[in-house]
């Protein structure tokens, strides 16, 4: 992608640990919010942080050495609703350039360029840069918080289970600042799997690993330059949430 992208000095890495697409927003779909840590008891916070640290020491191995793992590890808490939920960012389908956040081995970013769209995925983990470009997936190492990418360039700005660093306002700020006037934010936090094959045995392995966590409703930081609000869609396996926004266009 040659237009609208800005290069980075050569040689530049970026950190590859970043959170957790499932651990650091998970999705409570039956109340239509984001479970986030809370108050709880004081007996039970020496192991949630034990099991925070596992869980943060598993998913830099799954954004590092062992990133070859991290989509049959998606596939196996979610079966089909893995990919097919991701593939909803691209619906409707009206748009001439993408950007994917957290684009991992570029699978959405494939799809788009397929649909004959300007994509261009962005990610800190340089694991997952190598392994999209060995699949021809145009993708930059950066982070969400320093776009490459020039301002008003982008019909769309996707993120698939993003960690809480999707709602930092320093990436709202440069989220904005990329779209074009009326340009569409879409942003999968994540869903519940209660119907298809196995979908007890997946809420049982989620909830061995990840725990019980409490409620809260999610807080996208007060920005003038994005609006929008949380979206609960249904489908065959359960629910799935969404942030769903749009740069205002005041022209």
């Amino acid at each position: 992608m040659n237009a609208g992208v800005r290069t980075t000095p050569r040689g530049r890495r970026s950190n590859p640990r970043r959170a957790s697409p499932s651990v650091a927003v998970t999705v409570n779909a039956s109340r239509g919010c984001i479970n986030m840590p809370g108050s709880m008891p004081a007996s039970r916070r020496p192991v949630v942080e034990i099991r925070r640290a596992a869980l943060g020491w598993g998913f830099s191995l799954l954004y590092g050495r062992l990133a070859f793992l991290h989509e049959p590890a998606g596939r196996l808490l979610n079966g089909p609703a893995w990919n097919c939920r991701r593939m909803m960012a691209l619906d409707p389908p009206v748009f001439a350039t993408l950007l994917d956040l957290g684009c991992g081995e570029g699978c959405l970013v494939a799809r788009a360029a397929r649909a004959g769209v300007l994509a261009l995925g962005i990610d800190r983990s340089m694991s997952m840069i190598h392994r999209a470009q060995r699949r021809g997936v145009p993708v930059v190492c950066a982070s969400a918080s320093a776009l490459p990418v020039s301002d008003g360039s982008m019909d769309v700005v996707t993120s698939t289970y993003p960690g809480v660093w999707i709602f930092d306002a320093a990436v709202f700020r440069e989220v904005a600042r990329v779209l074009r006037p009326g340009g569409e934010v879409r942003i999968l936090l994540g869903g519940s799997i209660t119907a298809g094959r196995w979908s007890q045995p997946r809420r049982i392995l989620a909830r061995i690993i990840y725990g019980k966590q409490n409620s809260a409703s999610p807080e996208a930081p007060t920005n003038d330059l994005l609006v929008g609000s949380i979206v609960i869609r249904k489908d065959r396996w359960g629910e799935s949430v969404w942030w769903m926004g749009r740069r205002p266009n005041y022209d």
